[in-house]
């Protein structure tokens, strides 16, 4: 066995020690100069991804467990991680199709069946909500439909056609806000034309985060994007 062999093995080894006692600094030093020894080394981008993610740099700790995919396209600690990420970044559809490649692999790791569950259960209180609030928007009760609107969208972040709903109910709100300014009395503390503006920004924010969602989709590169889609909505 060559010397540089036992050099990547014996760092390797030595960066698992720092992980587990939770020196990832010092873990992810050498898990990169086992990787710098031997590029194949497959275990050391995904433990390396580990250390990257549990100390908080989550975009880099995706090149590395793609890295190892690369490698080893059925990794399934990298795939499951890969899922775990893109749930904690509300990107639930991206995780799933992560999840369902980890289990296509082996049956052998839970978290992919719970947070699966919690998926799928999340995708159908949000498809629920949408439904429900289409239902009030044909009625004319808008405002209550937004409201379903707005619950799905921070369930389900990167949901396009909750986003695109809202942005219509928003705009059907118009004429309902206007003439509600109209009946805005000196007292009441509001500036002139504050409900169709309020409604006008809602619109706007909503087409902004809609076209955001597209673009995580989609990706520059045809990949997707870590980033989340903007958070809750108020």
């Amino acid at each position: 066995m060559s010397t540089m062999h036992w050099g990547y093995l014996d760092t390797g080894n030595l960066a698992g020690i720092y992980y587990e006692q939770s020196q990832l600094d010092m873990a992810i030093l050498h898990y990169k100069q086992a990787i710098n020894c031997d590029s194949t080394f497959i275990e050391a981008y995904n433990n390396l991804g580990n250390a990257l993610k549990d100390a908080g740099h989550v975009e880099e700790a995706i090149n590395f467990y793609r890295s190892c995919l690369a490698l080893q396209p059925n990794h399934p600690q990298a795939l499951s991680s890969l899922g775990n990420i893109y749930m904690d970044c509300n990107m639930m559809s991206v995780a799933a199709s992560f999840y369902k490649a980890t289990l296509a692999v082996t049956t052998g790791i839970s978290a992919p069946f719970n947070n699966l569950a919690i998926i799928y259960k999340q995708q159908t209180a949000a498809d629920g909500l949408v439904n429900r609030g289409n239902t009030l928007k044909e009625i004319g009760r808008v405002t209550e439909a937004i409201q379903d609107y707005i619950r799905a969208v921070n369930i389900r972040p990167t949901m396009p056609e909750a986003h695109a709903i809202l942005a219509s109910a928003y705009k059907d709100s118009f004429p309902l806000a206007a003439l509600r300014d109209a009946s805005v009395q000196p007292g009441w503390g509001l500036e002139p034309g504050y409900l169709a503006t309020t409604a006008f920004i809602g619109a706007a924010q909503c087409l902004g985060r809609l076209f955001r969602v597209v673009c995580l989709v989609v990706g520059r590169d045809g990949d997707w994007e870590t980033a989340n889609v903007g958070g809750t909505i108020g």
